[in-house]
């Protein structure tokens, strides 16, 4: 099963121990106390009958960085300088996660692949 559907199995689960259990909101330390033994066994039902699968995710070569990069960014003018792009690869070691977060970054705040390379140096 994947992350989404195991989200959305635990969201109806605790909408039908909320739908069940009306005292949950309750300040009385039984009834909170109570709940949260509840809305545990619940979770841990939920865990037991999804186990989760996290996916290797490895570097990718240059090409497939190139391509994940120039598919995240929305000026794709920053694309013009090809040395500013192998050495920001370079410095996110191909990581497609990595890649994806500084175009983000990239994009939000409207700067150059060589500024963010810039910051990245400075964080070092």
């Amino acid at each position: 099963m994947s992350l989404i559907g195991y989200a959305f199995r635990v969201r109806r689960a605790v909408k039908v121990f909320l739908a069940r259990c009306p005292s949950f909101y309750a300040y009385d330390d039984k009834q909170t106390a109570l709940a949260r033994r509840q809305l545990m066994r619940i979770q841990e039902n939920v865990l037991k009958d999804t186990p989760i699968h996290w996916p290797q995710v490895g570097e990718m070569d240059e090409t497939m960085a190139m391509d994940l990069l120039e598919k995240s960014l929305i000026d794709q003018a920053l694309l013009a300088k090809n040395g500013a792009i192998a050495d920001l690869l370079q410095k996110l070691t191909y990581l497609p996660f990595a890649i994806v977060q500084a175009a983000a970054y990239i994009n939000e705040n409207e700067i150059t692949l060589a500024e963010y390379a810039a910051l990245l140096d400075d964080t070092e």
